[in-house]
């Protein structure tokens, strides 16, 4: 007789699984064992600095309860405001100092290549932190006889094409961007800039996305795309993606 489990115990196990966190420092060999701290995605100091309003901006945030989960728009404290536990201390400050440290200048090229490495990075975290979750309440229903782990279930292929989109930004990561980084081979990024005059500070963008119309060789076409003010009166957007997709990639 297959177990049963109300429905009360289902929904304490899925919170309990949203709150697990993946702490990884994902520097580039990925073999560092320090703990993670909690790095920006968006810099602090200049982007978040010309957005807050009395030390809070406005944020996307996922919610969740018993009707289902949403999107709502709240205000987060500046410092908590877009951070994810990708790196340790020691690799966050030395990967991004050139960054983090000197004004931006869009004639930069390591600056605007490791722009694009830390959205990708964080993309990298969110993605492996859910196939986290994923396998963990996957062990969760196998554990509790709800699933058979010799068979495969929906639950199992779900957990797999989690860890499988997992391994595959990795290697995306790994090679367009980790052996560079190593090298300092920053000119393999392109990027194409728009910069917005006469604008006030409005909105920030750090995201790695793919096109969902466009597959070449079965490769998923990807773009970064950055947007964040420089000033009270100015805002630049950046597109960045690797030199064999550029062309792919501007036609898009």
């Amino acid at each position: 007789m297959k177990p049963t489990m109300s429905d009360g115990e289902k929904l304490n196990h899925f919170f309990e699984t949203q709150n697990l966190q993946f702490d990884k420092c994902l520097e580039p060999l990925m073999t560092c064992k320090s703990k993670s701290i909690k790095a920006h995605s968006i810099q602090n100091a200049g982007t978040l600095g010309l957005l807050e309003r009395n030390g809070h901006v406005v944020m996307p945030k996922q919610h969740h309860s018993k009707d289902g989960p949403s999107i709502k728009f709240k205000e987060v404290g500046r410092n908590l405001a877009t951070t994810f536990t990708g790196f340790c201390a020691k690799h966050d400050q030395t990967i991004f100092k050139p960054l983090d440290t000197k004004p931006f200048s869009a004639k930069d090229s390591e600056q605007l290549f490791l722009l694009a490495y830390r959205s990708i990075c964080r993309e990298l975290h969110v993605i492996m932190e859910a196939a986290v979750k994923m396998q963990s309440s996957y062990n969760w229903r196998v554990d509790k006889k709800l699933e058979d782990g010799n068979t495969p279930t929906p639950a199992g292929i779900v957990a797999t094409t989690h860890m499988m989109k997992s391994w595959e930004t990795w290697k995306y990561r790994n090679k367009n961007y980790d052996e560079p980084l190593l090298k300092n081979r920053f000119g393999t990024i392109k990027h194409s800039i728009l910069v917005l005059e006469n604008q006030n500070p409005t909105i920030a963008v750090s995201a790695l996305f793919s096109f969902a119309s466009s597959q070449y060789k079965r490769q998923l076409l990807r773009c970064v795309l950055n947007v964040f003010p420089t000033s009270p009166i100015q805002t630049i957007v950046i597109f960045s993606y690797t030199s064999q997709d550029a062309k792919k990639v501007r036609k898009e």
